[in-house]
Order: structure tokens, then C-alpha cells, then sequence
């Protein structure tokens, strides 16, 4: 199982565009790929539970009548719609962080790579924005990736912290 997360918006195109990757992945021949697509921003929580800015929806999208079926089932209403921008910052970096970190197989090696990484010229960092934006643009399909692009990290006490809009290091096992 391939995993994907999606930051998307919850309006009739947003919330087609997972539905319509299975649909042509299957269609052109899927070499028994199987994705597991989870939804981190904007999810039917969100829009439940958060005093989000919403818009009303396209009634006229070719995706509304699906869009109206998934928001009728979540108890929504189906004529508003809520951009991914509603949600803060903060907000939206955490669920991609733990996005990405549920993904890492080998901490220890991530941590590594994270390390080395500052340690290299400043030129190389700002060429290829390093492995964490890397992971993070293929971890998560939507808009969020490519606003992570610039990385800092601290090092102390032999882990990483976060500072600003960075990836960072995880736990790693005592």
C-alpha cells in the first residue's frame, strides 16, 4: 500500500482529487499499485469543528453532486466550502509534520540525513531545499509542499529541534 495525504480544499474539486487519482491509476494500469489516501487539511472535522472562513460551494461543479452526497453523510452543509488557506499556519505545518513523520521507517537514518544536511555549504541547501522538503513534497499531495520550502534546524543536546518553518529531526530510540 502506497500512502498519500492530502491537504486539499473541502469544496466539490478538492475533494474529487484523491477519488479521481484511484480512478485514473486504475484506469491506465495500476502494476497492482494500492494507495492509501489520507486526508490531513481540510478534513470534515475541520469544517464541524473550526471557525473557519467558508465560501459557498460551485453547485455547478461536475463534483457537487458527490461533494453534496460526502458532506450530507458528515452531517455538513453542502453549499458551503472551505479553502485549505482557512486553516492557520501552525495549524497546517503540525498535521504535515505528523504527516511525515508517521511515514519515517528509519528514524535514526532521518535524524542523520537531517544533520548532515546543515552541516553542508549553505549553497547546496538553498540549490535542493534538502531530503526533509523532499519528503515532504512527495508525503503530501495538495498545495502545502512547496510552502515548506525553507529549512532551519537547531541542534542540541544530540537532537534536532524545529525552528520557524522547519522539518526536523524526531525521537530517536535511547
Amino acid at each position: 500500500m502506497v500512502p498519500r495525504r492530502n491537504a486539499g480544499d473541502w469544496d466539490p474539486s478538492g475533494r474529487s482529487i484523491p477519488r479521481s487519482v484511484v480512478e485514473r491509476i486504475e484506469r491506465y494500469g495500476s502494476n497492482g499499485t494500492d494507495l492509501d489516501f489520507q486526508q490531513i487539511a481540510v478534513t470534515a472535522d475541520d469544517v464541524r469543528g473550526e471557525r473557519l472562513v467558508a465560501h459557498e460551494a460551485n453547485a455547478a461543479d461536475s463534483d457537487f453532486k458527490r461533494f453534496r452526497e460526502e458532506c450530507l453523510r458528515e452531517g455538513l452543509d453542502p453549499y458551503s466550502a472551505v479553502e485549505v488557506e482557512a486553516l492557520s499556519p501552525g495549524v497546517l505545518r503540525r498535521r504535515l509534520d505528523s504527516a511525515i513523520e508517521g511515514l519515517v521507517q528509519d528514524v535514526h537514518q532521518w535524524n542523520i540525513l537531517a544533520r548532515a544536511e546543515d552541516r553542508g555549504p549553505s549553497s547546496n541547501r538553498r540549490e535542493n531545499h534538502g531530503v526533509a522538503t523532499d519528503l515532504r513534497r512527495h508525503a503530501v499531495a495538495g498545495h502545502a509542499g512547496p510552502a515548506m520550502a525553507h529549512q532551519k534546524r537547531v541542534e542540541q543536546d544530540g537532537n534536532c529541534q524545529t525552528e520557524g518553518r522547519s522539518a526536523h529531526c524526531i525521537g530517536e530510540a535511547a
